[in-house]
């Protein structure tokens, strides 16, 4: 589910490709914010049940889903902020690498 949403963020990004880097990743990810976070917390919401169950065979479920619901957690908050750097960082790199003889224009 991660690399699905990080990869529908760079796509955002791709297709504003007409500013600097920076305005492109930032412009990116506030156009996909509120989809990521509404996918993620429906994801996290229905984990919730099997984090908070109790019966006969439920710590088994919790200490899964107490794993799932932390890594979903953080992976998010990961991507949200650090796919938009990393877009910025490789694009420099891959400037820098290729002469820089690209025209950008401001936003």
């Amino acid at each position: 589910m991660i690399k699905k949403v990080s990869i529908a963020l760079m796509f955002a990004a791709l297709a504003t490709f007409r500013c600097s880097d920076k305005d492109t990743a930032i412009n990116a990810a506030s156009q996909r914010f509120r989809p990521i976070i509404m996918t993620s917390l429906t994801f996290i919401l229905g984990i919730m049940p099997l984090a908070f169950a109790s019966g006969p065979g439920s710590g088994a479920q919790n200490a899964i889903s107490i794993g799932v619901l932390g890594g979903i957690t953080m992976t998010t908050v990961c991507v949200v902020f650090f796919a938009p750097f990393l877009f910025v960082w490789v694009r420099r790199i891959s400037k820098t690498s290729s002469n820089g003889n690209e025209q950008v224009s401001e936003c």
